[in-house]
């Protein structure tokens, strides 16, 4: 869905409190009060959940905060916009991110309790997470490399989960993943589709996806594949070792680039960045799809190597020829210039 956080005040129902009474809803960086005078009388109504307050919203709907009346405890429940369920492919697309997420358990997976509907109403109700997105984390800086490569390693295996179901993300980005105590997990099924279901995107070849993350062949509007996951993984590591995404530009640049240019080498952006590292997130990210990690498992065991060991590296994890070439052609000039400036004060 591409939730963006409200930063004005989370909305209640009528009823939901009594009206003396406030409320505090984490909001990632802090709390916000709620008050029934902020109440909105647009907020669907669920006869199982009581909603507390907005968390975000998106293109395909928003996020609630609720309590499980059966329960007893708080969970987020996504509501799709109403509108958007009168169009079958919207509706279905949403049927999927159901059906995708009820099928896994791992602890690096946001996990679902129930889908439904009520009232005319469809939704989603999934585990309420209150950490900060990996989107913002980012914006902040605070990672080293080799935080990130653990952190991307634990999405990698939580990934292989998500292959070995079935099914394909099609659209991994830093916003699709939060952090709950230093732990990330993998949500936002919107786009998930099964392996075996080889329609097109759409009859006109949409491109569906975050262009910053998709791979050259999404971005072509071909049919994603497990390597298509695998290269929006590279790029959310991109991002967390080079603090910039791989591209940058409108669109149309960006979506240029993915298809024809080579990302500049995070350790150019980022000089404490350790080869190794970066040859693991390159190599996710090649053109080519044959090129890449085959398996989301092979790109955890890469990044499990290589948070282990520096270089060395393995034969199968060097640096592309493209890039080695680039580096000792700068080293090179590098070198000589040094010479030259030498051999001048010699004189």
């Amino acid at each position: 869905m591409g939730l963006q956080k409200k930063s004005d005040t989370p909305k209640v129902p009528p009823g939901s409190h009594n009206p003396s009474v406030s409320t505090r809803i984490p909001t990632g960086d802090q709390s916000t009060e709620v008050t029934r005078d902020s109440i909105p009388t647009t907020v669907p109504s669920l006869d199982r959940y009581r909603i507390l307050g907005e968390l975000g919203s998106g293109g395909m709907g928003t996020v609630y905060k609720a309590v499980d009346r059966q329960l007893g405890r708080e969970v987020a429940i996504k509501i799709p916009r109403q509108e958007l369920m009168a169009i079958p492919e919207a509706r279905s697309r949403f049927i999927r991110e159901a059906e995708a997420l009820a099928t896994l358990n791992h602890p690096n997976i946001c996990t679902v309790y129930d889908a439904g509907e009520t009232n005319g109403v469809h939704y989603i109700t999934m585990k309420l997470v209150l950490g900060p997105s990996l989107s913002e984390v980012t914006k902040q800086s605070q990672l080293t490399p080799h935080e990130a490569g653990k952190i991307v390693y634990k999405l990698a295996k939580a990934l292989r989960k998500v292959h070995d179901s079935g099914i394909l993300h099609r659209d991994i980005k830093p916003s699709n993943v939060m952090l709950e105590d230093g732990e990330p997990l993998l949500m936002d099924f919107g786009l998930a589709r099964p392996q075996t279901d080889r329609a097109s995107l759409t009859v006109s070849g949409e491109i569906l996806g975050t262009p910053h993350y998709m791979s050259p062949e999404q971005a072509k509007g071909e049919r994603a594949t497990v390597a298509s996951d695998i290269y929006c993984l590279g790029a959310v590591f991109y991002q967390l070792l080079a603090k910039r995404t791989p591209f940058t530009g409108v669109v149309p640049e960006v979506l240029y680039s993915v298809l024809h240019r080579e990302p500049v080498a995070p350790s150019m952006i980022q000089r404490e960045v350790p080869a190794s590292l970066e040859a693991v997130c390159l190599k996710a990210m090649n053109k080519d799809p044959k090129k890449r990690f085959q398996s989301a498992g092979e790109f955890a065991d890469g990044l499990e190597n290589a948070l282990a060991f520096n270089d060395p590296l393995p034969r199968h994890f060097r640096k592309p020829r493209w890039l080695r070439f680039r580096q000792s052609t700068s080293r090179s000039r590098i070198l000589g210039l040094l010479v030259a400036m030498s051999c001048t004060i010699a004189v």
